[in-house]
C-alpha cells in the first residue's frame, strides 16, 4: 500500500478535481489504514498480491458520504498501486514489503511528494486529529501522522519520485473520472 502522503496527495487532487472541500473526505482516505475493523480493506486475491475487493467495497459504501467517499479513493489507490504501479516500476515486490524496504522508501518520498503536490502537513494534521474516536485506533493514527513527518534525506532505492508522481496524477483523474460516472 502507499504511503499516507500519496494518499494525502491523491485526496487533494480528487477533491480539487471534483471540488470536495469537506474535511471527511480527507479522513476518509485515511480511514481504511486507522479504524479498528479487522479487514478494512476487504481483500481478495491481486496478481501479485491481496488487494482491495473494489467491487465489494463499491457496493457496501455509501459514496454520498464523503468519508466513506474518501475511504472508496483510498481503496483505489491501494488496488491501482498494487495491480498496476508495482508491477510495472518496482522489481523485487514481495521482498520489498517483507523486508520493510518499501516502508523506508516511503520514508524518503513523503518530503518530496507533500512538496510537490502542496500540501499543508499542519492543516493535514489537523483535518486528521478530529477522527471520531469510537471508529479508529489511536495508535494507528498517531503512527500515520508521525509518517507525514518522518525525513529520510536518502536517496530512492526502488521507485522513481517522477515515475511515481505521474502514477498518482494519472490515477487521480481515473479515480475522479469513476466517481463522476458512479454520481451521474
Amino acid at each position: 500500500m502507499p504511503s499516507i502522503a500519496a494518499h494525502m496527495s491523491v485526496a487533494k487532487l480528487v477533491g480539487d478535481k471534483l471540488n470536495i472541500k469537506d474535511d471527511d473526505f480527507i479522513r476518509g482516505n485515511l480511514l481504511p489504514d486507522v479504524t479498528n475493523k479487522k479487514d478494512s480493506h476487504n481483500r481478495t486475491k491481486g496478481s501479485y498480491f491481496l488487494v482491495p475487493n473494489i467491487k465489494l467495497i463499491k457496493e457496501s459504501y455509501d459514496l454520498k458520504n464523503n468519508l466513506y467517499l474518501g475511504s472508496y479513493v483510498h481503496l483505489l489507490l491501494d488496488y491501482y498501486y498494487l495491480e498496476e504501479f508495482l508491477p510495472k516500476y518496482v522489481t523485487k515486490k514481495t521482498e520489498l514489503f517483507d523486508s520493510k524496504e518499501l516502508y523506508k522508501e516511503y520514508d524518503r518520498m513523503n518530503k518530496l511528494l507533500l512538496n510537490d503536490f502542496k500540501i499543508d502537513i499542519n492543516k493535514i494534521t489537523k483535518i486528521l486529529s478530529k477522527f471520531d474516536k469510537n471508529i479508529i485506533n489511536e495508535k494507528k493514527l498517531k503512527y500515520n501522522l508521525e509518517c507525514l513527518n518522518k525525513v529520510d534525506n536518502n536517496e530512492l532505492e526502488y521507485i522513481k519520485i517522477k515515475d511515481f508522481e505521474d502514477f498518482l496524477i494519472n490515477i487521480s483523474n481515473r479515480i475522479a473520472n469513476e466517481i463522476e460516472e458512479i454520481n451521474k
